[in-house]
This record gives C-alpha cells, structure tokens and sequence, in this order.
C-alpha cells in the first residue's frame, strides 16, 4: 500500500496528537506528591485513593488501578511493592511471588488458566478459606504468606517482610497473618477419611433424641403426649430414621482428620454398603466420629465405601508470565484444586456356632460316711444241760447226809447250775471191817470229784425276766441243817460278770467239798 505525501502528513500529526495527550509521555505527572512520598496505603475497591503501580497509573489506555484487589501498599528501600491481591483473573484473586517486578496484567496470561501445581499445604489451604475476603487486611496477610512460603519459586526484587516487621501500618495485618499461620497448621492437608465397622456394645448410639419436653402450661394433655412420645421414643423402631439392628448389630463410623489429626467439621461424606444397607446415606462431619448404623444384612461379608469431596486443596497453581517482556512481570498464584477422600471397610461376619448339648455336668456322688461299727451284743449262752445220773451200783448206798452240810452259795448265779449228782444211799454201817469200794462209774460219767467245766457268764437278761430259781441239792434228811437264814435273793441280777462268775466257782467249789466229804464217809 502506498501512501500519498498529503496523507503521510496526515498520519504523522495525527499520532503527534495522541502521543501529547496520552498521560504516558509524562508518567509523573499522574502523581500527587503524597503518593510518592507514603510508605503504605491501604486500598479496596471502593477506595476512591489507589495507589499507582510501578509501571505508574496509565499503561496503554488502561489504568493500573482496575487490576488492584483489596490491599495495601509498601514502600521500601529498594521501592514500593503491594501487599494484597491482584484482579490477573475475571473469577478469582491472585497473588504475586516476585515482589518488584512489573504488575500482572491480564495480557499476559491470556494463553495460561490452568498453571502449574505447587504442593504446599498450609498456603493452599488459607488461599482456600479466605482467598475470597474483602478484607484489605486479610488479603495482605494472605499475600505475605505467599512470598514467605518457601516451597514457592520466587524472583524477588525487593526482599519480602513479615508483616510484623512492617511497621505500625500493618499492626492489622500481622494480627490476620497470625491467626491465618495458626489455623493452617491444624488444617492443612492432606485429609484422611476414616471409616470402621465395629460391633455395636451400646443401643443408646442407635436411638434417637428423647422428645423436648413440653410446658408445663400445656397441662395434663400435654404431659399425657410427652410420655406417650417417651415411650415410643424407648421401644424399638424398623423405620430408617431408627432401624432396629438387633439382628445384626454392627455400625460403620466414619471420621475425617487433617494431616496434624485435627477433626474436620462440616464436610459432607457419602456412605454406602455391599451386603447390608446403611441408615443413611451420607452424612455431616463433626467433632467425634459420626456413627451409621447398618441393617439388613444379606450376606457373611459386608464391606462400606466412604467418599468426601469439596475438601481444601493442598497445592497452589503457579501461573507464568508470557509474551514480550514478561521476564520483568510478576508470576502469581491462585488457589489450587479441592480434594477429595475415600475410604474402605469389609467386615466379615464370625460363622454362627453349631448348636451342641450343654456339656454335661458329673456332680461327685458323695462318699458314704463310715460310722463306727457297734460292738455286737452277746448272745446268752444256750442253757447247760444237766449232766445225766449215774447209774446206781448193785447196793443202794445209805441215805445218810453228810457229816458237814452243803452251804449255799451266797449269791445266787446268773444262771441255773448243773444239778448235783445224787449220791447213792449208804446204807447202814455194818459191822464189816470195811466196807467195799464203790465201784467206778460207767464210761461217760463224771468223776465225783471232777470239777465240771467253767461256763461262760450269760448276758445280763431283761430286767422284766424273773431270774430262775436255783435247784437246791438234795441233802439227806439226817444231815444237820444249817439254821442260818436263807440270805435274801436280790430283785435284780448284776451287772457285770465278774461276781456271776464267782459265785459260780464258789458254788463248785462247795459241792466238790461235799462230794469228797460224802466219798470218804462212806469208806470211813
């Protein structure tokens, strides 16, 4: 294309024209003198004083301020740089990392909105949270934590400050700083999601809130309904608001935490079963675990998925400068992506033990007692048979009794004694020399002499039974008669056998006596 002279000239004034009226020509001419000489100043956007940029208020027809957010400016030594958020982006606030290089217009990163992921926790976390604030004092603590934080790249040309260090101007901001550090320890990222299954120990995890009480204006009616709510609130329930789970009582608890174990409160968590149904389909993080439980179980195994999203981000998007001259432009970031969280549980369910017989328990038979054995009681001895007469020789002996007369016993025996053999009569003393021996007795009679064999004493017998009377031996009429009186018989017997005994040796001994005194009278 060519031009004609005449036109050339036309053009040539006509950018003459603009160049003199442009404000850009005279860039100091924009500044009051107290905007130069401050060392800080607070701005927003309804501010009507925003302090001008380093390239200076106009840029090419477009005012520096319009790309200011809420913040406050900072005049160093080696120049002035803003603390506070930058309008880079139509939806979101950014915040410089290269304190001293050019401001971040929007013409150079028409071409970059996704940026590059930077992992730091606590700065994506308080980006997250409070990124959206109209707080001039907020924004600036936000953009110090971001030239501070050191897991950011950074270009700087003039060294960042702590706030705190600032001066008096920022006494606002430091305060924020702190609180925002201090939070973001507890709840930075990453996120655990926790989920368990656990038998259920306690049915009160699984009733509802007992009913608020009513007023007690309200009257008997009133608390007629409050009791009939109170009992219904006790029995069991098998709607989904309170499922009965005594047939399967096992509950999924599900807790969200922050990387330093702090409780997030507040989030949303989707939850859902594979073999039971759970009560409810998601629920609301809080301060303890949330407990849900699960019913109707259809099969040995049940396994609950747990998931959480929206959480707070744990990196920072690092966007670049491009284009002519954007090595002298600031980078900026923004808040990162939300998170998200899931978890996993399977719960097996323990086999059901077979149904056996009770063991059964041997009860010890008890051991019989020994008791002593009774001494056995002694039979009465059987009656002693009288012993048969001898048989009397050819001559009767005379009947004479003998010189000396038996005496009596003087107590009776226990038992009868054997009768006296009768002595045969002797008869009167003839006038022959001698009077012939008696012949001997026949085999099986006992020698009048013998003393007959002790017995055994009897038994004490019963007191009722009269005691037998003792035969008295027949003495021969001639026989001098004991004029002593018959010693009285004793009503009852003794009691031991030692006298029975005795009396029976005595009452022996004295018939031997008189059968030997009759013997020797008759050979006398």
């Amino acid at each position: 294309m060519h031009l004609s002279p005449t036109a050339r000239t036309a053009c040539a004034a006509l950018l003459t024209g603009l160049l003199v009226a442009s404000p850009a020509v005279a860039p100091a001419a924009a500044h009051s003198p107290h905007q130069l000489n401050s060392t800080s100043h607070l701005a927003g956007d309804s501010d009507p004083q925003l302090a001008g940029s380093q390239e200076g208020t106009w840029m090419l027809g477009r005012s520096v301020d319009s790309i200011l957010g809420p913040g406050q400016w900072y005049t160093a030594e080696e120049g002035r740089t803003w603390y506070g958020a930058y309008r880079t982006f139509p939806d979101e606030f950014a915040y410089c990392v290269d304190a001293g290089l050019k401001t971040p217009h929007t013409r150079h990163f028409d071409d970059d909105q996704e940026g590059e992921a930077i992992t730091s926790a606590q700065s994506a976390w308080a980006l997250d949270e409070h990124a959206q604030s109209e707080s001039g004092h907020v924004q600036a603590a936000l953009s110090a934590l971001v030239r501070l934080d050191e897991d950011i790249p950074h270009r700087h040309q003039i060294p960042p400050g702590h706030p705190s260090d600032l001066g008096a101007d920022f006494a606002d901001t430091a305060a924020e700083f702190a609180a925002i550090e201090e939070d973001a320890e507890l709840f930075a990222g990453p996120y655990t999601l926790s989920v368990d299954i656990r038998v259920r120990t306690f049915r009160a995890l699984d009733r509802q809130a007992d009913p608020p009480l009513h007023d007690e204006a309200m009257g008997s009616e009133a608390g007629s309904a409050t009791k009939v709510a109170a009992d219904e609130a006790d029995a069991p329930s098998t709607d989904d608001a309170s499922p009965l789970t005594s047939e399967f009582p096992v509950e999924a608890v599900v807790s969200l935490t922050s990387a330093s174990g702090e409780p997030m409160t507040g989030h949303r968590v989707d939850v859902s079963a594979t073999g039971a149904r759970t009560a409810v389909d998601s629920v609301v993080t809080a301060e303890q675990p949330t407990v849900v439980a699960l019913t109707d179980l259809d099969a040995d195994s049940v396994t609950v998925d747990a998931s959480a999203g929206d959480l707070p981000a744990t990196t920072v998007e690092l966007h670049r400068p491009r284009g002519l001259g954007s090595d002298r432009v600031q980078a900026v970031v923004t808040a990162g992506e939300p998170t998200s969280a899931t978890a996993q549980a399977v719960y097996d369910r323990p086999p059901q033990p077979e149904e056996t017989e009770p063991p059964r328990v041997e009860v010890p038979k008890p051991r019989p007692t020994t008791l002593p054995t009774p001494s056995p009681t002694p039979e009465p001895p059987a009656p002693t048979s009288e012993p048969e007469p001898s048989e009397e020789p050819a001559e009767e002996p005379s009947e004479e009794p003998s010189d000396e007369p038996s005496e009596e016993p003087e107590e009776p025996p226990t038992t009868a004694p054997p009768a006296p053999t009768e002595a045969p009569e002797t008869p009167p003393a003839p006038d022959a020399p001698e009077t012939p021996d008696a012949p001997e007795s026949p085999d099986g009679t006992p020698d009048a002499t013998e003393v007959p064999d002790e017995t055994t004493a009897p038994g004490t017998p019963d007191a009722t039974e009269a005691p037998p009377q003792t035969e008295t031996p027949v003495t021969p009429h001639d026989a001098p008669r004991d004029t002593a009186e018959d010693e009285p018989v004793p009503t009852s017997l003794p009691r031991t056998g030692a006298d029975s005994v005795m009396a029976l040796g005595l009452a022996i001994t004295l018939i031997a006596v008189g059968v030997a005194a009759l013997t020797f009278t008759r050979r006398g």
